[in-house]
C-alpha cells in the first residue's frame, strides 16, 4: 500500500480519560481540548476510511486535523452549531469500530462538552485562587455539565484514520544500548457530533444559574461568577 505523508497535520490535544480501546463501551473515551491543537511528533497517514473507494478524506476530518474545531464550525452547514469532536485510538480496529457503533449523543455527548466548558474556565483558574473568588462554582458546574442530557444533539458522521508513528526507543544489549526508531501503527477513529449554538447556549445558562443558586455564595463570589458568565460564550 502506497503511503501519503500529510505534513503540518495537527490533531487536537487531548484532556482526561486515557487512551486505548479495549471494546466498545469499555474503550475510554478521549475527549479532546475542542478548540486547542498541539502537533503531534511525525506521522504518515497509513489508510482513511473512503481511500479503498477513490474519495479524499472529508473536509470536517481535515479542518479538524488542521485547525480544530474551529476550524470545522467555520464550514458553512456548521456556522450556526457548535461541533464537538469525540476521539479514540489505539491498535484494534474491531474494538475501536465497536466503540464508534456504541457511541451516542445521549451518554458520551455531555463529556465532551463537560471538557470544553472546563478548557474555557481554564485561563480563569491560573489567574486567581478559584475557591475563595468563586467557592466551589467551578465544580458543581462541571458536575452538572458532565451529568446533563443534552437537547439537540445530534451525531453527524464518524471516519477514522490510520497513522504511522515513528519513535525513538532505547535498545539495551550487554552494557551498550543505542537509540533506536520504532514505526507503530495506530488507528484514530473520529466521531462528529453537533448542536445549535443557542439551544446549547440556553442550557448551559440553566446550569450556571442552578449551580449558583444550589451553593448560595457569598456576594463577592456571586458577583464574580455572574461576570464569568457574562462573557462565557466568547471563545466557547
Amino acid at each position: 500500500m502506497k503511503t501519503s505523508l500529510i505534513a503540518g497535520m495537527i490533531l487536537a490535544c487531548v484532556l482526561a480519560l486515557p487512551g486505548c480501546a479495549t471494546g466498545s463501551r469499555a474503550a475510554a473515551l478521549k475527549v479532546p481540548a475542542q478548540a486547542q491543537a498541539k502537533p503531534f511528533e511525525s506521522f504518515q497517514i497509513q489508510d482513511y476510511e473512503t481511500k479503498g473507494e477513490g474519495a479524499s478524506i472529508p473536509e470536517w476530518v481535515r479542518r479538524y486535523l488542521t485547525e480544530g474545531v474551529r476550524g470545522v464550525e467555520s464550514i458553512p452547514e456548521f456556522r450556526n452549531k457548535y461541533v464537538f469532536v469525540g476521539v479514540n485510538a489505539g491498535p484494534n480496529f474491531k474494538a475501536l469500530r465497536q466503540w464508534e457503533e456504541a457511541f451516542s449523543p445521549a451518554q458520551d455527548f455531555a463529556r465532551l462538552v463537560a471538557a470544553r466548558i472546563e478548557a474555557r474556565l481554564s485561563p480563569v483558574t491560573q489567574t486567581t485562587v478559584p475557591d475563595s473568588t468563586y467557592g466551589q462554582f467551578f465544580a458543581a458546574l462541571i458536575k452538572r455539565a458532565s451529568d446533563a442530557q443534552y437537547q439537540g444533539a445530534v451525531k453527524e458522521n464518524g471516519f477514522w484514520i490510520q497513522q504511522l508513528f515513528s519513535t525513538s526507543e532505547q535498545n539495551e544489549e550487554g552494557e551498550e544500548s543505542e537509540e533506536i526508531v520504532v514505526n507503530r501503527e495506530v488507528y484514530d477513529f473520529l466521531i462528529l457530533t453537533s448542536i445549535d449554538k443557542v439551544q446549547l447556549e440556553t442550557q448551559i445558562s440553566a446550569m450556571f444559574n442552578a449551580a449558583k443558586i444550589s451553593l448560595a455564595p457569598k456576594r463577592n463570589q456571586a458577583a464574580a461568577i455572574d461576570r464569568i458568565r457574562e462573557n462565557f460564550f466568547e471563545g466557547f
